[in-house]
């Protein structure tokens, strides 16, 4: 049996886009800009981001503690290793108000992401008479999350001061990205998707009137008394966006 441990790290200049940053970034340089004087255009200088002096490089640090197993006469051996690892300090450039004129935003480390994982060896080696022969298979898993970024998802139904139930969500505040996001408390680059309807399956109520929260638990209408639910929220007035239509296949 032995048992290892192992921990390093490192530094990267490189943002959350992979594109290495300036060497003088944490520096208010000057950059060439035309303006008008006089109504002429003339050459000048600007500021070409705004400085920040205690801009570094983000930092990667890795924690690794292993096992190795080696029994019934070293016929079964096994490797099993648990990792942790978290990238701190990610190099990332903040939206900035178009106010702010030509001048970049400063790069600041605000992300984090953390990754831990088990990997786990087995191997059996033995012979049949001449014949030696070996089975190998192994297992993994990670976890990988986006610990810090631009702060947590707040999304659903509030009501306003009017009265009005209104559906309000800070995705485009807290997250970049497209189809694929980065979102603080998710998976980096995971498919971002709206919360799935879950209704608890009674379509109606004892007196007969629609149950507006009895829809199917699994947000899929594939039955008769689904159909004869929707067409009955329909008529009491409810709308499903985005599509506001109501059609019905058969195969």
């Amino acid at each position: 049996m032995k048992i290892r441990a192992s921990w390093g790290q490192l530094g990267n200049n490189a943002t959350q886009r992979g594109n290495d940053i300036d060497n003088y970034a944490y520096q208010s340089v000057y950059g060439d800009a035309n303006y008008s004087f006089g109504g002429t255009q003339v050459a000048g200088l600007r500021p070409t981001i705004i400085a920040n002096p205690y801009l570094e490089w983000e930092s990667t640090t890795m924690t690794n503690i292993g096992l190795d197993i080696t029994t019934l006469n070293s016929r079964l051996s096994a490797e099993i290793d648990y990792y942790y690892k978290v990238t701190d300090g990610i190099l990332t450039v903040p939206p900035i108000y178009l106010t702010n004129g030509l001048i970049g935003a400063p790069i600041r480390n605000t992300a984090e992401i953390t990754n831990q994982g088990i990997d786990l060896n087995l191997t059996w080696r033995d012979k049949i008479g001449k014949v030696s022969y070996s089975v190998s298979g192994n297992f993994s898993y990670n976890q990988n999350e986006v610990t810090n970024y631009k702060g947590k998802l707040n999304r659903g139904w509030v009501t306003d001061s009017d009265g009005n139930e209104v559906y309000r969500t800070n995705l485009g505040d807290v997250s970049s990205g497209g189809l694929n996001r980065i979102l603080e408390g998710h998976t980096i680059n995971e498919y971002y998707m709206h919360n799935l309807y879950s209704g608890s399956g009674n379509h109606f109520n004892s007196d007969g009137s629609v149950n507006i929260n009895g829809g199917p638990k699994n947000g899929m209408i594939r039955t008769e008394g689904d159909m004869k639910w929707i067409n009955a929220m329909v008529e009491e007035g409810y709308k499903f966006l985005p599509n506001e239509k109501i059609q019905s296949h058969h195969q």
